[in-house]
């Protein structure tokens, strides 16, 4: 992996806790929150995170992500499909 692309990742994650933990209380604890991301921050790590905090996310996923069961995401035939990907331990919906 590229050095550029691990300090966009370290990046992301610490945007989404400094973003995540200043959103008002009163807002997330009457709302579901919804995080809005590109594709870059559809790492494992990014959604990891945005799992702990309880939140939900809408990010682009590059069609050459690996899923649990060893396929490429490319190789789906329809969407809304539930999926492991690769590394995660819950499934997205693509």
């Amino acid at each position: 992996m590229r050095l550029s692309a691990i300090r966009c990742r370290q990046h992301a994650n610490t945007a989404l806790q400094r973003t995540g933990k200043r959103l008002p209380p009163s807002l997330t604890q009457h709302f579901q929150t919804i995080i809005l991301a590109d594709t870059a921050f559809g790492s494992i790590e990014f959604l990891e995170g945005v799992r702990q905090l309880k939140y939900h996310a809408v990010t682009g996923v590059s069609i050459s992500r690996k899923l649990a069961d060893g396929r490429f995401l490319r190789r789906l035939h329809q969407q809304g499909q539930q999926v492991y990907l690769f590394g995660l331990n819950f499934p997205v919906t693509v």
